[in-house]
């Protein structure tokens, strides 16, 4: 992405000042990555610690509701990508991570001083329970989920504001406020699929959620502003309810197990974040656009959709015991 950004500019067609905005654009824009990426470290670490504690500390009817909120955190990349670039024009690059530095150390002191561990329920288990539920078919079901949902979301995050910036000629910063408005989208409606999760459960959401995103998908290879921002806004709400119902069924299925599981299904999510911007770019640099990977992205949801409706009648299936 950071190479994309000077890539618009031409260095035999543009004056010096060009070339000097477009050298600070990218700066910018590389400092706001690294300190995104920096935040996926921090999301995949805790992607089986904070669900196992929230599922010990809610009862199953609350637990969608308890993990949606945390995976609402994520609103912290957006912030990081965001503001990032405005911190480093401003003050310079090195104070977009010294502000963000700074930010996580107070963090760090408020969590160790307020922060308290879950009731532990049973004895510790050993170091080969973790594999354990690699032999259930339903945990690489659920990242395969999540392979969609959650990595759609890093996915848009990282390749809209080239989306707006290539096909329809927005500005940087406004195509990263259009982007800011995907990601808080998403991100708060991941709350909303965990409670609907609790009431009427986390297949009943996917159910609607595969289908429409390919809908969307295809919204997106619209040329035209209105149909793309229709896709973009459907997309962040389905990916966002998606995220939610997932996270809902691991303690479902897994219940002595929630950590590794939401371990596995977490990595599932951060590779479903890093595999498609690396296939958009090939498409595009082969093609000359994006249209054909709306395609792909259409034709995988309406895959997870089939699949899910392949196994849900499935009495058969039976959850490993740990």
């Amino acid at each position: 992405m950071a190479d994309s950004v000077p890539d618009h500019v031409s260095p035999d067609s543009v004056d010096a000042a060009d070339r000097e905005y477009a050298t600070d654009a990218r700066l910018n824009v590389e400092a706001a990555e690294t300190l995104s990426g920096y935040h996926r470290w921090i999301d995949l670490v805790s992607e089986s610690s904070v669900p196992v504690a929230s599922c010990r500390a809610y009862p199953p009817t609350r637990q969608g509701f308890a993990l949606g909120v945390y995976g609402a955190g994520n609103v912290g990349q957006s912030v990081a990508a965001f503001a990032a670039p405005f911190i480093a024009k401003a003050y310079g690059v090195k104070w977009g991570f010294w502000t963000f530095g700074i930010a996580l150390t107070i963090w760090l002191l408020l969590f160790a001083a307020t922060a308290k561990d879950a009731p532990r329920q049973g004895p510790p288990k050993p170091l080969r329970a973790i594999f354990v539920p690699l032999k259930d078919s339903r945990s690489w079901l659920q990242s395969l989920y999540y392979f969609l949902t959650f990595g759609g979301f890093v996915a848009m995050a990282i390749y809209l504001p080239i989306f707006l910036v290539e096909m329809f000629g927005l500005t940087p910063q406004m195509a990263g406020m259009r982007t800011a408005g995907f990601v808080l989208l998403a991100t708060f409606v991941r709350p909303v699929g965990g409670i609907l999760a609790d009431k009427i459960g986390g297949k009943r959401i996917l159910t609607f959620v595969f289908p429409f995103t390919a809908v969307m998908a295809i919204f997106l290879a619209c040329p035209t502003m209105p149909i793309f921002t229709l896709g973009a806004l459907g997309m962040a709400v389905a990916i966002g309810l998606g995220n939610g119902a997932v996270f809902k069924l691991v303690p479902e299925y897994f219940p002595t197990t929630v950590g590794s599981v939401t371990g596995i299904v977490g990595a599932a999510g951060g590779l479903g974040g890093f595999f498609p911007p690396l296939l958009l770019g090939a498409i595009k640099q082969q093609t000359g656009s994006f249209t054909l990977g709306f395609v792909v992205l259409s034709a995988f949801s309406i895959s997870c959709l089939v699949v899910l409706l392949l196994t849900q009648h499935n009495r058969h299936m039976v959850a490993v015991p740990a």
